[in-house]
């Protein structure tokens, strides 16, 4: 199940909207007043949704961001004077070399459900952009942020999106600086851990790639088939991270050139989204796929070769006179005797 079902997501709505910059410098803290999206709530829920196609987490304990949100769930009042303690934790651990920019806080709607948004757009010039009233209340310009986030597609850094619910909460999170985790500060602002280990999500996926090719035997061939385990350990080991939104490298490792049209492709999507991890970039844990421990030839009169990967090399293959020929490179021979049929289900043994 994804984060949002599609009915959802096609219901999501902004109800509330606040902006405040945010920087590594002390300065460049200014908090604003709320604001109504307006005309621009389309392009902002646009960007609320690229986030469903992040990873997920859940809240570790104590967490400034599940307190804030239940507060202001509780009582919406707190919209506000919990937006700007929020942009202030964040502005806190948004240090070093980090780009100013906008935090910004969004009450959703989905039908009877109610969701946060949290989202760090990266602009330099983005106090160009806040409109000082007469009156002191801060508001930024909806119509030049927009204009330049557009222009600059890299410019949404960070996002989230929460659900709130009796075990802390849901979390789904883009992470640009880190596609396939989060960056530390981001996950200390959540108080978040990642809902799945990369141990597991690296079995998972090894798991829908297993039985996509199950299903397609006859389409891969042979070949692709025998070989299919080996490829797998190689791949895990030589690729660091799995991308869902581009698994062709992947892919790639298991097969070679695979045809577009390849129905594996179409199964392995549907594996990863059965497994619940269709969304999830993630880093590779190596050591969770062994070596395969052994490697079997079989000819087509049935005759068998079985032996330790790691004697490999003494085992070579070519071909001559239209023939394959198995050369075994040995000290010596240890076993030469026949080898007695099955009988009763047991081997025979030696009378």
């Amino acid at each position: 199940m994804a984060f949002l079902t599609p009915e959802h997501v096609d219901a999501l709505d902004i109800s509330r909207m606040i902006f405040h910059v945010v920087g590594p410098k002390d300065s460049d803290l200014v908090l604003m007043e709320e604001i109504d999206p307006r005309n621009h709530r389309a392009f902002f829920l646009e960007r609320v949704k690229s986030t469903l196609s992040g990873n997920l987490f859940h809240f570790n304990g104590a967490s400034v961001v599940r307190d804030s949100l239940a507060a202001i769930a509780a009582d919406p009042v707190e919209f506000v004077p919990r937006s700007k303690a929020l942009a202030q934790a964040f502005h806190i651990g948004h240090a070093g070399n980090t780009s100013r920019g906008v935090f910004l806080l969004l009450a959703l709607k989905a039908g009877d459900e109610s969701l946060w948004s949290l989202i760090k757009y990266d602009h330099e010039t983005v106090l160009a952009y806040v409109k000082h009233e007469a009156n002191g209340v801060i508001l930024p310009d909806l119509s030049e942020l927009q204009d330049t986030f557009v222009q600059s597609r890299e410019a949404l850094q960070k996002s989230a999106i929460v659900r709130l619910n009796g075990n802390g909460g849901d979390i789904c999170v883009r992470d640009r600086s880190k596609p396939s985790d989060i960056s530390n500060y981001f996950r200390a602002f959540l108080g978040a851990d990642r809902k799945h280990t990369p141990g597991d999500l690296t079995l998972k996926v090894i798991s829908a790639a297993r039985m996509a090719a199950e299903r397609n035997k006859a389409e891969l061939g042979v070949e692709a088939m025998k070989a299919f385990n080996r490829n797998l350990y190689q791949t895990v080991q030589n690729q660091d991270a799995f991308d869902p939104e581009n698994p062709e490298r992947f892919i790639s490792g298991l097969f070679g050139a695979l045809p577009q049209e390849a129905k594996f492709r179409t199964d392995f999507a549907k594996e990863l989204e059965r497994q619940r991890i269709h969304t999830e970039n993630f880093d590779f844990d190596k050591a969770v796929v062994p070596r395969p421990s052994k490697r079997r030839i079989m000819t087509e009169e049935g005759i068998q070769v079985v032996f330790n990967a790691e004697d490999a090399g003494k085992v070579v293959r070519g071909r001559a006179n239209g023939q394959e020929i198995i050369t075994i490179t040995t000290n010596r021979i240890t076993v030469d005797d026949d080898y007695p049929e099955t009988v009763g289900g047991r081997r025979g043994a030696a009378g």
